[in-house]
């Protein structure tokens, strides 16, 4: 009996894992405008965020259409970017919310782009490897005649503003007026009513 209890609890501290873990973490992409007109940079920050350790990350940048230029990876990182592969380590392990790379965008042509990062793993801080949700994102860049026809829209629709507050003035101009009018009227009878009072109060009337 009692070696059917010891195998028993052999069994389970071999099934149980020692330690219940559950790594989290994903990637967050900063811009300073997803919209740009043809020709225009759009500079972005790519960031990776995580309550555990992280000790290395690796993605894969799938995009066309475009172009990604000026790639600059940060210091706490050994590593790089390169062909679209972004893949760094360091040996103190990140927290929290961290830096990853710095890109700017620019198209020559007018349109949605899209940006997905592909096989996306945070190593956390034994080096194991735990994939991340691919995140997308997209940038629309306009041509020069749907940017004036943009700043058309918007001069029209200030003008329209400006002339719907000054027709809303005039209307209340005309409230107040048309208010006031009916008032002043009273008091004109009421006033002439009290001088021809008083003028036929002090005259005697004779009756034939």
């Amino acid at each position: 009996m009692k070696k059917l209890i010891y195998i028993y609890l052999i069994s389970l501290f071999v099934i149980l894992p020692s330690k219940a873990f559950a790594f989290t973490g994903s990637l967050e992409l900063e811009c300073d405008n997803l919209t740009k007109k043809v020709g225009e940079t759009i500079s972005c920050t790519l960031y990776g965020k995580s309550d555990s350790g992280v000790s290395a990350v690796e993605a894969t940048l799938v995009y066309d259409g475009y172009t990604i230029k000026n790639a600059v990876v940060p210091s706490i990182w050994e590593g790089d970017y390169e062909n679209k592969s972004l893949l760094l380590y360091t040996d103190t392990n990140k927290t929290t919310k961290f830096e990853l790379l710095k890109f700017d965008v620019t198209s020559s042509e007018a349109g949605e782009k899209n940006l997905t990062f592909n096989n996306v793993y945070f190593s956390d801080a034994s080096f194991a490897r735990n994939q991340i949700l691919n995140p997308n994102y997209t940038f629309t860049f306009i041509s020069e005649e749907e940017s004036q026809q943009n700043e058309e829209n918007t001069s029209a629709t200030i003008v329209d503003e400006d002339t719907s507050s000054a027709n809303k003035s005039e209307t209340e101009s005309n409230v107040d007026t048309g208010t006031f009018m009916p008032i002043a009227l009273i008091l004109v009878l009421s006033t002439l009513s009290v001088i021809i009072f008083t003028k036929v109060k002090g005259k005697k009337i004779y009756k034939l």
